[in-house]
């Protein structure tokens, strides 16, 4: 009998952590980890990128909170970065023309 609820435990860890573990990240939040200066107009810019890149990636939307944003986890990391490398990389060109 404790075999048996042992194991029904270790089942419902093991399929329950990765959800557990992934955790809500803001851009402006990643800009600051990355030590990349985004104002408010390119967080915007960065969030529409990201939201194209997610769509290619996953061939649909991200979830959106109750007041429409987008919703990105730590799982996301990779397209976020990419995004603000993409926006940066645009910046630049319009400042140096």
């Amino acid at each position: 009998m404790l075999t048996k609820i042992i194991a029904i435990i270790a089942a419902l860890l093991i399929t329950t952590t990765p959800v557990l573990a992934k955790q809500r990240v803001a851009i402006s939040d990643r800009c600051k980890e990355l030590g990349v200066q985004c104002p408010q107009a390119q967080v915007l810019e960065i969030g529409k990128k990201l939201g194209e890149l997610y769509y290619e990636t996953h061939g649909k939307k991200p979830l959106k909170t109750v007041r429409g944003i987008n919703i990105y986890y730590s799982t996301d990391l990779p397209l976020i970065d990419q995004a603000i490398r993409a926006v940066n990389k645009q910046m630049e060109l319009i400042t140096n023309s």
